[in-house]
Order: structure tokens, then C-alpha cells, then sequence
């Protein structure tokens, strides 16, 4: 995992998070009082719909458009 991602996760806890359909891992942490989730996928997605960088683009494009996840880090 990234340095950056490893920091902002600190010394949260990961929950598995298995609501969605997409073949990504998904996990849930508290960080304070908020709500945050850390989606993974594999290399071999990386050229096709389901890359997290291609989602977080997609996602910080829309910002403001709609209302969408506020996209906090990638790596």
C-alpha cells in the first residue's frame, strides 16, 4: 500500500466491505468521527472500467456537478 494511503489510514481499522459488484476490495474505516472507504484492485484491471484511478477521475470530474464521494487520496 502506499505511504500515502498508509498515513491517512493511521491507526484506523479496516472493515471488509462487500456491498458493490465490481471484483475491487473494499474496506470501510473510521477516521475520527467520519466515514471513509479504501477500494483496491488488482493490476489487471487497470485498463478497463473497473481501474480505482479511472473511478477517482471520474469522480473528482463530476465533483460539483453532482453530488459524488469526495475522492481524498489515490496512489
Amino acid at each position: 500500500m502506499p505511504d500515502s494511503i498508509k498515513r491517512f489510514i493511521a491507526d484506523s481499522v479496516l472493515q471488509p466491505d462487500e456491498i458493490g459488484e465490481s471484483p475491487c476490495v473494499v474496506h470501510s474505516f473510521l477516521r475520527g468521527n467520519e466515514l471513509y472507504f479504501l477500494k483496491t484492485s488488482p493490476s489487471i484491471y487497470a485498463g478497463t472500467t473497473y481501474s480505482v484511478l479511472r473511478e477517482a477521475a471520474v469522480l473528482q470530474w463530476l465533483a460539483g456537478r453532482l453530488k459524488v464521494p469526495e475522492v481524498i487520496v489515490t496512489a
